[in-house]
């Protein structure tokens, strides 16, 4: 936990005090002190909604102690070649960091028409200066501090702590003039016991983006539905009505339809990751997505990135790359990896022949796939 000198003040990251204090220092246009090292580390404040984040300074990551949360090694990954600079732009004064991406965050409403090379593409392929929907993930799965790793995190490295993580990389950051935290659905850990409450919980929080549409956004469309933007753990990839269903875990009460340009455009764009996936049950695959949260049983899909990642959730492009981490976790050494670009496979995966983009598969004995929705079809 965190320690902070705040006005003169000394609080922890957990303590009830410190958003107040946080408060009165950015209306003060004081910055707090990161008090991991002897002398402290300066932060900036950003103030978002009725919030106020910490941001580490920019270059400063290597001034603070290597176990706090605002560490950044000198031998970090360099900046990634698929990454636009113009996509990432950060504010020394507020500390909000505005993401430019190439895809819709909105659909329907009224807007100039486009240029052929900004117009929003099924699977978030980025205009010039902007990011896809994929290299999001990617900066959100790096913010996150989830391409990093320590033998301490062995055992503790869970889906709730993923969820935790990326919430945490999502304050302070913009898209469209709104905050990203406010489209962001990260599913919580399901319990059968709690079905009611989560899906109560999940349902608010949808309706509550949904009735921030109607104004302008930083994209120039009035009116018109705000897109979510999902991440999580893709269970399987199915055909489905009109195209494909993607399953997500945590979430077995509600289903997501890929039209069938997307679905098919899943299998071509993402054979190297279903490939791996498929063939290895320890590994995860983590899908992006933005959709239509309108209160169908299956929401409408826009846009869908992929990325496979390790038991560890470590990103990983290929298997020879799964067996370098898993030899450095086995070792019980503390490294760093790198999200890979986006890069096209050549050749879909056998599953995905056979009409399954995706999924899970038991025993040989039998063959029939895991990926199963609320109704039982799969």
């Amino acid at each position: 936990m965190g320690c902070y000198r705040v006005l003169g003040e000394v609080l922890a990251s957990g303590d009830a005090g410190l958003q107040p204090a946080l408060a009165r220092a950015h209306d003060a246009h004081q910055r707090p002190v990161c008090l991991c090292r002897a002398g402290g580390v300066e932060m900036a404040v950003a103030r978002l909604g009725d919030r106020c984040v910490l941001k580490r300074m920019p270059g400063t990551g290597t001034r603070h102690a290597p176990g706090c949360v605002s560490y950044e090694p000198l031998d970090a990954p360099p900046p990634r070649e698929d990454m636009p600079a113009a996509a990432v732009v950060t504010d020394p004064g507020s500390g909000l960091t505005t993401l430019r991406v190439g895809f819709a965050m909105q659909v329907g409403g009224l807007r100039p028409r486009a240029p052929a090379a900004r117009r929003a593409r099924p699977h978030g392929a980025e205009g010039p200066g902007r990011m896809s929907l994929r290299g999001l993930l990617h900066y959100l799965w790096d913010e996150a501090e989830l391409t990093r790793w320590d033998p301490r995190f062995a055992g503790r490295r869970s889906w709730a702590t993923v969820r935790h993580h990326l919430l945490q990389a999502a304050e302070g950051k913009v898209v469209g003039a709104r905050p990203l935290r406010q489209r962001l659905y990260v599913p919580e850990v399901f319990s059968a016991e709690r079905r009611d409450e989560i899906r109560a919980r999940r349902l608010a929080w949808w309706q509550h983006a949904s009735g921030l549409d109607g104004a302008a956004t930083g994209d120039g469309r009035a009116g018109g539905q705000t897109l979510m933007l999902l991440v999580g753990e893709a269970k399987a990839i199915v055909p489905g009505p009109g195209g494909g269903r993607l399953v997500v875990k945590h979430v077995p009460d509600q289903g997501f339809a890929l039209g069938e340009r997307l679905y098919r455009g899943i299998a071509r764009r993402y054979a190297a990751e279903l490939a791996v996936w498929t063939a290895q049950a320890s590994l995860h695959l983590v899908v992006a997505a933005t959709f239509r949260a309108d209160g169908a049983r299956a929401c409408p899909v826009e846009a869908v990135a992929l990325m496979t990642v390790t038991a560890q959730w470590l990103p990983v492009a290929d298997r020879e790359a799964v067996l370098d981490v898993e030899r450095m976790v086995r070792e019980g050494r503390a490294f760093r990896v790198r999200a890979q670009g986006d890069a096209i496979g050549a050749s879909v995966s056998a599953s995905a022949r056979g009409g399954v983009v995706g999924s899970r598969e038991p025993p040989r004995e039998s063959r029939r796939p895991v990926g199963v929705s609320q109704d039982g079809a799969s």
